[in-house]
């Protein structure tokens, strides 16, 4: 028969009340009310309460499926767009290093043909080839098979770089 070993356990009342349980340096304890543990340092009152997975607010990327030509690629800011379909252009709106600077596309063109990158109106594509930079363009395309990241770091400027990027 197995040993089962049973840690110091307490509410979350318990733990953090006026006089507070201070632990010894190392000690794990229960938090019986937010069913997480805690871990002590011998002077911290209540020890200090370890994360759950829930507690992170982590968001996995979304991923978006698709075939068919998109106008604008706004709806997919920060999202992997997986392209299954042939030939189509994947048009990337105007943006602004004050409220876009940061914002990435994910594309992995997984469809029959060629991908065509183009923009809205304003944007230009820099593309990023190992230590060389690209001057600006209007259109960029993607091969069968590739993955590009797209990331918007000045006013109407968009980097981009991966492998299958021509």
């Amino acid at each position: 028969m197995a040993t089962a070993v049973q840690q110091r356990r307490g509410t979350s009342a318990q733990h953090d009340d006026g006089a507070g349980f201070t632990g010894l340096e190392g000690e794990i304890t229960v938090d019986t009310t937010n069913d997480t543990v805690r871990v002590h340092d011998n002077s911290t009152k209540g020890g200090h309460r370890l994360a759950k997975f829930s507690d992170v607010g982590f968001v996995a990327q979304t991923t978006v499926v698709g075939s068919s030509a998109i106008n604008d690629m706004t709806s997919n800011i920060s999202k992997k767009y997986v392209h299954t379909g042939g030939a189509v252009t994947l048009k990337f709106p105007n943006v602004t290093a004050s409220s876009n600077l940061g914002n990435t596309w994910v594309v992995v063109n997984a469809g029959t043909d060629t991908l065509t990158f183009d923009r809205v109106s304003a944007s230009q594509f820099k593309q990023l080839n190992g230590s060389t930079v690209a001057s600006l363009a209007n259109t960029i395309t993607l091969s069968k098979g590739g993955v590009a990241e797209l990331t918007v770091t000045a006013d109407n400027e968009i980097i981009i770089f991966g492998s299958g990027v021509i």
